[in-house]
């Protein structure tokens, strides 16, 4: 099912962004005109990583508890490579962001 999450200026460029669709927390990951989603618990221990770091260069998100660091195309741990993280598929169509969950 795709549910329309916000229009992609609403969110800040190059940041993560907590946003609730359909009662989950997800972290939108923005890196220029591209968004990726997570959902917000990381595989590690938990942590949000809706409060993570963003790494344009490396395309990661990293989370704030323990800095595991995630491909933002995959969710595969580049620090420990049998981790993932779980994503959520985003298209962008018209200026506005959809997840399917």
């Amino acid at each position: 099912m795709e549910v329309r999450v916000c229009r992609l200026d609403e969110l800040p460029r190059d940041a993560i962004t907590a946003r609730e669709v359909d009662s989950r927390l997800l972290a939108l990951a923005r890196r220029g005109d591209q968004v990726f989603a997570f959902f917000n618990a990381c595989p590690h221990k938990g942590g949000p990583l809706c409060d993570g770091k963003l790494s344009i260069e490396r395309g990661e998100i990293i989370c704030p508890w323990h800095f595991f660091r995630f491909d933002l195309g995959t969710g595969r741990s580049v620090t420990n490579g049998a981790m993932q993280a779980r994503t959520v598929p985003v298209t962008i169509r018209d200026g506005e962001v959809f997840v399917a969950l």
